[in-house]
């Protein structure tokens, strides 16, 4: 009961935010710094795609270069929004990992580790798996927030959890549903994205496309997971 009406509360939500322009602009981010970092000039190019992070940024200065971008987005739109500060955590937290998985060991990075580990993301299948994390966490966020609103009715002699244990356990299968789900965005994205980059950065409608695709795939799974109609 509660799985299901916390997928169905956050599948209403998804609906909600194809056109969000902080999402929107997560996306082409997420698919534009790559492309950015394996230019000639990175930082020309990072310039273009409204980020000032220079031609070799530290991982700490890329990021906040980002996630200021993303601020002034949303500003631009008229304000902060819960769900583009969703966007924002999904996407540091997306090119935190991937980015850093791509650095070289546990020495420090040289000038140039990061834009290297960055531009090694433009590969159809590391940006798949890009895409794939970026959704995870920002479905996994979306859920736990009706999950938090729902739980503590739910916890407690005769209710649905008996302790925080079991609360616990119920969270940690609900984060591998998000992960099960989202393997459809993993399939789907090598092909899309090797069809839609044509050697160039995603623009507006290209992210917009893309994210509203991958959307209605997750609803769609969502509501059949949960047995609802989609």
């Amino acid at each position: 009961m509660v799985a299901g009406a916390s997928i169905h509360a956050a599948e209403n939500d998804l609906a909600q935010i194809a056109g969000n322009p902080v999402f929107v602009e997560a996306i082409r981010l997420l698919a534009g710094i790559p492309v950015a970092a394996a230019s000639r000039n990175p930082a020309q190019a990072f310039h273009d795609l409204g980020t000032q992070a220079g031609a070799t940024p530290s991982l700490t200065d890329l990021m906040g270069a980002v996630s200021a971008r993303l601020d002034g987005v949303a500003k631009d739109a008229g304000g902060g929004s819960d769900f583009g500060e969703l966007c924002r955590r999904a996407l540091i937290s997306t090119l935190i990992t991937r980015i850093g998985d791509e650095l070289p060991g546990l020495i420090p990075s040289e000038d140039r580790d990061v834009i290297i580990a960055a531009s090694a993301l433009r590969r159809p299948e590391a940006f798949a798996a890009s895409a794939r994390d970026f959704f995870g966490v920002l479905l996994s966020q979306t859920l736990s927030n009706w999950v938090d609103r729902l739980l503590p009715l739910q916890v407690g002699p005769g209710q649905r959890f008996a302790h925080a244990g079991e609360r616990a356990a119920f969270s940690r299968a609900l984060d591998l549903h998000v992960w099960e789900t989202t393997r459809i965005i993993q399939e789907f994205s090598v092909g899309w994205y090797g069809k839609s980059l044509g050697g160039a950065a995603f623009d507006r409608e290209r992210a917009r496309g893309f994210g509203g695709h991958a959307i209605t795939k997750i609803r769609k799974e969502l509501l059949r997971e949960a047995g609802y109609d989609a």
